[in-house]
């Protein structure tokens, strides 16, 4: 059976055949396939980013201090996992030698994860050059020496580390969120009673400019 383009006919031996209809063989099937124009090559999406070329310089110029400053959602987590992957790839670095330090833990999270697959993508190139694939390979085996955390996470792993400079009992642990709220507003209220004792002049200027010690407070936490 054989049904004809609508756009095209075909001539079968001395028969014309319309478009559009379906016809019946008896002896055999004929199939008449449809021309299909070739797909032409699009450029890469990355093409059309007009900051295309401040990209590359994220992973190009491993020689060098780069400050990216770009708005939520712009790629700045992929950058620096490419970065990353082009150091070791280069042979720039150690994994050990890699600290990626964000604000919260979800962000952490996600970007150590991120690293890990691009990591295993990378190593599992088989196309890729064999001492650049090896040095990955390398990386990947020794995935935890590399150091991604949050700022309050790098600072406390510092103090543990040199618990006699700091100070500090080296078995201290770190208030979760709540917790951190809790403590400060108490010190906040803290602060505020003995202020009245002993700063009287600081808060009757507030008051008179209208500006209640709450309300301080409250424009501090929003910035």
């Amino acid at each position: 059976m054989i049904r004809m383009s609508r756009e095209k006919s075909k001539k079968i031996g001395d028969r014309q055949y319309k478009s559009g209809d379906t016809y019946r063989f008896q002896e055999k099937s004929l199939h008449v396939p449809r021309k299909s124009s070739p797909v032409p090559d699009l450029p890469s999406a990355s093409s059309f980013l007009t900051d295309a070329g401040a990209r590359r310089k994220i992973v190009e110029e491993l020689d060098k201090t780069i400050f990216v400053e770009a708005g939520a959602g712009s790629g700045k987590t992929k950058s620096l996992v490419d970065r990353m992957i082009a150091l070791l790839r280069a042979g720039k670095c150690g994994i050990g030698e890699i600290a990626a330090v964000t604000f919260t833990r979800k962000a952490a999270a996600e970007l150590r994860g991120r690293f890990q697959v691009e990591l295993e993508k990378a190593v599992a190139d088989e196309g890729a050059n064999p001492i650049e694939r090896e040095r990955l390979a390398l990386a990947l085996q020794s995935l935890e020496q590399c150091y991604i955390g949050t700022i309050h996470s790098s600072c406390a792993k510092l103090l543990r580390e040199r618990p006699i400079e700091s100070g500090l009992d080296p078995e201290f642990a770190e208030m979760e969120e709540l917790e951190n709220d809790v403590f400060r507003d108490d010190c906040w209220s803290e602060y505020i009673v003995k202020a009245r004792l002993e700063e009287a002049d600081m808060l009757r200027s507030l008051d008179e400019a209208g500006l209640a010690p709450e309300e301080e407070w409250a424009g501090a936490e929003e910035t």
